[in-house]
Formats: structure tokens, C-alpha cells, sequence
């Protein structure tokens, strides 16, 4: 790079306290920890502050960037064996044996870090000029004060990513509002974006239709597939976690309306009344919003309770270990502005069944089994046929799994420093 960078890390500190990432945390690190991880660091990093941002300097960024794998990617195997320990007991157990630990041993002094590393500046450091801003997770761009220097910077490129356009074009799966937001959030964006960055074509082509309409069709779009940190972990086979004992599947994501757990609730239901085996279905994620009739069917409903297992806080290498044991991973949402579980699954080898939508088959290289998320009984038929040991539909779909080509982490960032060397 010719240009030097600096790294908007702002989101990062913010979810430091944070123990189940969601999918922009882990990709938000991941973009840190090439740019501000390693030694010598790439970019400069910056921190919104109200008249003009924090800038930190290399050893506070690594910091940073230390503290987000020690959170997000643990390897410590006391607390992977307590966490463990829990698997076999009830759903309340598994989260508070979590939330103990991270209390006692890491929430407190974690917290009192983080405001240090919001309020202090570096002595001598500064943007330099002529560099390349980067702007990954979007956070408070809704609030414009935090973004007027940039104004005053013309010597300065922006970059930002921009996930998807969901909150426009669905806002009912969000909270009430958020489209609002959203739409700020998207103003800011093109108030000041050099260049954008997309992670499929199909956003891509969502993205350029938006602007079209709203007459910044000149700002040049950068496509490429995000890379999983968990296709370079190699330390599953020490991650300690106990697998359930029965066939089992996994759905990864926020329980959230878009991610439609309750049809696999139903699903649940329905096989549970028999005949043939039951198999375990691995919820991994926290609650989010409007999730009451996926708790109240996860609480009260006594034929799928023995049959859920409900799990958050999982390390990458625990996660890499489930899926990669999993009779298959289930995604049935309703839209997606990406999905790395999809290539976290495909790439151990685990076949995937998802939604039939462009995203999906872009992002699996249309390795995937595909089905519509309204159509329940060819989900429960898919779920059904890959319990039973020998199946031939499973074994069709890992062969398709094994010749997945997952995004190279490597290949990714040689790309998107490419791209950024001709803006």
C-alpha cells in the first residue's frame, strides 16, 4: 500500500464486554486483526470522538485487537471445560456457567480497559494525510456529529462496507424504527464514501440500483466473498466440547423473525411425535428481537425440549469442532446479506441445507441443498432422510461440501489492498 490506512475500530472497543460475537463482530476483528494485529501495523486506528476522532497508537491497537481474541477467540481450556460441562444439563446452565466465568474472570477489568481506550489519545500520533479511512461495521453512523471531520479531510479516501440493504428492503423483520435509522445510517455513507465494499454480486447489485436513485452511481463498488476465521483455525481437534450423543444439526445466527426459527421449531414438534429417531437441534446464538414465540416454544414446549440444545458464547474452534460433527446446517432464513455460517459448514466438509435465494447459492458455489423457507414439509423430509445413518441424500451433499472452495483469508485482503492501491 502506497496510501497509508487507518482503521475505524470504534465498533470493535464497543463490543469488547460483548461474549457471543454476531457475524460483523467476527468480521469487524478479522479486518482488524490484518490491519492493526500484527507487527508492524498497517494502519493508523481511530476512535469517533464528537469534534474529531481518538487516534490510538500501534501497541494500544494490538491491545485492542488482543482483547477481541481473548474474547471471541479463546483458547483456554479451564474455561472450555466448564463451559462443556454444561452441555449435558439444561439450557439455563449452559448460559450461566458462561456468564459466571466471564463475570469473574474477565467482564469487570475488561470494562475499565475499554474506557481508557475510548478516552485517551496518543501522544504524537495522527491521521497522516492522503491516507485511506476504512469504516467496516457501520456503528453510529446514524449520528452524522461523529463523522464531520471528514469534512474537513479531502485529502482522506473513505471507505465503507455496506452488509446489505435488508432494513430497506424488509423492514419487517426488524424493529420498529430501524428502517429509520438504517436510512441515516446510509445517508451518512454516501455524504462522504470514496468507494464501497460489498461481499456478493447480488448486493452488489442491490447497491448500485440504490445509488442510481439516489445519483452517486460514480461510486466504484469492490466485490468479494468475506473469508471465515474459522476455515485457518486448525485447533478444533483440541476444543474442548462435548458433542451430543445423537444424530444432531446446527443453526447459527441471532434468533431473530429473518432467521425463521420457528420452522424448525415445528419441524422439531412434528418429529417428535415419531416414528424413527430424533435428532438434536444446536441452536448457537443470543435472543435478539421480537423472539417471543421462539422462547416460549423453547421454554414451554415439553416434546422439543429434550430434543434443543440452545448455546451461546462459543469459542471459533468450539464452533469449527460442532459443525464439523453435525449431521448438517440448517438455514432457513427469509434473507441474508451474506452467511458465513454457510462457509464455515461447507468449509470442514459438513453438508448445508439453506433457503433457495441468490446470496445462498452465490456464497455456497450452489453447494448447497436449497429449499424455500415457507416450504416446511421438504425441510422436515431433508432433516428427516440425513438422520438416519448411511443416507444416501447426506452423503450426495458432503461430496458437494468437499469440493467447496472456501475464500482464502490471504486471497481476500491481497484483493481488497489491491482495490484500495487504485483509489
Amino acid at each position: 500500500m502506497k496510501r497509508p490506512l487507518v482503521y475505524d475500530i470504534t465498533h470493535v472497543v464497543s463490543r469488547l464486554a460483548i461474549t457471543s460475537p454476531t457475524g460483523i463482530d467476527r468480521v469487524d476483528l478479522m479486518f482488524a486483526k490484518h490491519f492493526v494485529g500484527g507487527e508492524p501495523a498497517l494502519a493508523t486506528v481511530a476512535h469517533y470522538g464528537f469534534r474529531r476522532p481518538h487516534v490510538l497508537d500501534a501497541n494500544q491497537a494490538r491491545s485492542i485487537v488482543r482483547m477481541g481474541r481473548e474474547l471471541w477467540e479463546p483458547n483456554d481450556s479451564k474455561r472450555n471445560r466448564l463451559f462443556s460441562r454444561g452441555l449435558d444439563k439444561s439450557i439455563a446452565s449452559v448460559t450461566s456457567i458462561r456468564g459466571q466465568i466471564d463475570k469473574l474472570l474477565w467482564k469487570v477489568p475488561r470494562l475499565l480497559k475499554i474506557q481508557r481506550l475510548r478516552l485517551r489519545d496518543a501522544p504524537r500520533t495522527h491521521i497522516p494525510k492522503n491516507s485511506i479511512y476504512i469504516n467496516v461495521a457501520q456503528h453510529l453512523l446514524e449520528f452524522p456529529v461523529f463523522f464531520k471531520w471528514l469534512n474537513a479531510r479531502p485529502d482522506i479516501a473513505k471507505v465503507f462496507f455496506v452488509h446489505d440493504l435488508l432494513p430497506l428492503d424488509h423492514p419487517e423483520f426488524f424493529p420498529a424504527g430501524y428502517h429509520k435509522r438504517f436510512e441515516k445510517r446510509l445517508r451518512t455513507i454516501l455524504r462522504h464514501a470514496t468507494a464501497l465494499v460489498v461481499s456478493t454480486e447480488s448486493v452488489a447489485r442491490r447497491v448500485e440500483a440504490e445509488l442510481q436513485t439516489r445519483g452517486r452511481s460514480n461510486i466504484p463498488i469492490h466485490i468479494a466473498l468475506l473469508p471465515s476465521s474459522i476455515e485457518t483455525s486448525r485447533q478444533d481437534q483440541d476444543a474442548e466440547i462435548e458433542l451430543p450423543s445423537a444424530p444432531y444439526f446446527v443453526m447459527v445466527g441471532t434468533i431473530e423473525p429473518r432467521k425463521n426459527h420457528l420452522l424448525l421449531l415445528h419441524i422439531w414438534r412434528e418429529l417428535a411425535k415419531g416414528p424413527g429417531p430424533v435428532p438434536v437441534l444446536v441452536i448457537v446464538g443470543k435472543p435478539g428481537w421480537e423472539t417471543e414465540q421462539v422462547m416460549d416454544l423453547l421454554s414451554r414446549c415439553t416434546q422439543i425440549r429434550p430434543h434443543i440444545l440452545r448455546l451461546s458464547g462459543l469459542s471459533v474452534f468450539q464452533l469449527r469442532k460442532l459443525l464439523a460433527h453435525a449431521r448438517a446446517l440448517l438455514m432457513p432464513s427469509f434473507a441474508e446479506g451474506y452467511g458465513l455460517p454457510l462457509v464455515e459448514a461447507l468449509g470442514v466438509g459438513t453438508p448445508v441445507i439453506a433457503s433457495d435465494t441468490g446470496v445462498f447459492r452465490e456464497v455456497s458455489q450452489n453447494r448447497a441443498l436449497f429449499l424455500s423457507p415457507l416450504d416446511g414439509l421438504g425441510w422436515q423430509a431433508a432433516i428427516k432422510d440425513m438422520t438416519v445413518d448411511g443416507s444416501s441424500l447426506r452423503a450426495e451433499f458432503a461430496s458437494r461440501a468437499a469440493a467447496f472452495r472456501a475464500p482464502s483469508p490471504v486471497e481476500y485482503f491481497d484483493k481488497f489492498e489491491a482495490f484500495l492501491s487504485s483509489l
